[in-house]
């Protein structure tokens, strides 16, 4: 088949893999000093919007797999992130229960609540309290496992850390050891440009996958789910 007969197949994955990676090395490696304005916290915020992004990005790459209808795709894709996850396992591994109790999906359901009050903000209202004689704090909260602060404002380099080590820890699960896949098969359905083949998987090649090599040495994140190796 010709490559013009193919098909380009545009998948965000890989973008936002590396834009929340990146990002979180710029938090860490930006000179505060050389800036009047506080130039840290953005890469923070953009880190975790990203890193989050991913699990819609992925459960979108997975209905795509599936050569659904396009009107039964239409009714699928409005599934909320984690039921099309859900949605998926049915379809390939009947046996295998999708375990919403298990922490690494009650993580990343925490890290959803969080993206939805980032991009559909609301004006909330909280008490201030006095921290010292000229310094006061309002507190709007945290999620109840992560710790998450509501508080796009509170977010610090820790919790852009934590989002990325969740949403890895529940890929690796959930592809790895629910779905059973190999890491060429993930490969294929989250980053590669071809029409996703499950009998015959490539594995496409990834840009710059070095670049993710210090995620792992400091932070523990292996990337295994993409077949990362150091």
């Amino acid at each position: 088949m010709n490559i013009e007969d193919r098909g380009h197949y545009l998948r965000t994955f890989e973008n936002q893999l590396y834009d929340s990676v990146y990002l979180l090395y710029f938090a860490f490696d930006t000179d505060q000093d050389k800036y009047q304005d506080d130039v840290i916290r953005p890469f923070i915020r953009s880190s975790v919007i990203n890193c989050i992004l991913l699990l819609e990005s992925a459960s979108n790459c997975l209905i795509d797999s599936l050569d659904l209808s396009t009107q039964f795709y239409s009714d699928i894709e409005k599934l909320p992130t984690l039921s099309k996850f859900e949605y998926f396992l049915n379809k390939i591994k009947p046996d295998i229960k999708f375990d919403r109790g298990v922490h690494q999906i009650q993580f990343v359901h925490e890290l959803k609540i969080i993206r939805d009050l980032y991009v559909h903000p609301k004006v909330k209202k909280s008490k201030w309290s006095k921290i010292s004689e000229n310094v006061w704090s309002a507190d709007h909260g945290n999620t109840k496992q992560l710790k998450f602060p509501f508080d796009p404002s509170s977010w610090r380099r820790e919790h852009a850390i934590l989002a990325l080590k969740s949403v890895n820890d529940f890929f690796n699960l959930y592809f790895l050891e629910w779905c059973a896949f190999s890491s060429s098969t993930v490969v294929d359905i989250l980053l590669s440009r071809k029409k996703v083949d499950f009998n015959n998987p490539i594995g496409a090649t990834i840009d710059c996958i070095g670049g993710l090599d210090r995620a792992f040495t400091e932070w523990g994140i292996d990337f295994k789910f993409i077949g990362k190796k150091l």
